[in-house]
């Protein structure tokens, strides 16, 4: 059994061509050849502009119009970060009873940007280790070389966070920061649940 966990990415600009070329054909060619695969898609509601839409489901809804129907998906809406993507699936009670059936010959293939390779395969050995899988990385070039080298260059930064929870917990306190002074200059509104990590109960 394959399970493909495909990491969150906003969908605009050439992103679907990107995608298009390089995650569907890996996709159906996993069809085609009628193995047992499940597909776990992560992302949360990190797009103020569309805060009822989370990543997960705009990639969802990306891979249905391109008829990619596996035996199973699980989706993760709740997280905002690489870390987080990996942090909730192996938390999460639902994933880990897709997983409860993997064994050491079969594969967890991550399927993300380039430039965050080093970081998933770290976080992955560490958070995923319970499930004694073959853990691999399908790299996704999406992003230009300058923003692939930016991301490459916080592997060190993902190291020290994850044996340093207080620096996570700040990059994470960051990022929401981030998305939610952007809500306030769209909508000029606070968030029904300022505190959540999501922007899917916005007051829009």
């Amino acid at each position: 059994m394959t399970v493909i966990v495909i990491l969150g990415f906003h969908l605009k600009g050439d992103y679907p061509e990107k995608l298009e070329k390089q995650l569907i054909p890996f996709l159906k060619n996993k069809k085609q050849k009628k193995e047992d695969w499940l597909l776990v898609i992560t992302g949360g509601h990190t797009d103020p502009y569309y805060p009822r839409q989370s990543e997960a489901m705009v990639i969802l809804n990306f891979l249905m119009e391109k008829m990619i129907y596996p035996e199973a998906i699980y989706l993760e809406t709740q997280s905002i970060t690489t870390f987080q993507n990996l942090l909730f699936l192996a938390k999460n009670k639902d994933i880990q009873g897709l997983f409860q059936n993997i064994k050491p010959a079969d594969s967890i293939i991550f399927a993300g940007e380039a430039g965050s390779k080093k970081e998933v395969l770290f976080l992955a050995s560490h958070l995923l280790k319970r499930y004694k899988a073959r853990i691999e990385y399908y790299p996704l070039y999406l992003y230009s070389d300058e923003k692939r080298k930016s991301k490459e260059k916080k592997y060190y930064l993902t190291v020290a966070s994850y044996y340093f929870p207080p620096l996570y917990f700040w990059f994470s306190c960051s990022r929401w920061l981030e998305k939610r002074k952007l809500c306030w200059k769209i909508r000029r509104k606070i968030c029904a649940t300022p505190f959540s990590w999501g922007c899917d109960r916005c007051k829009i």
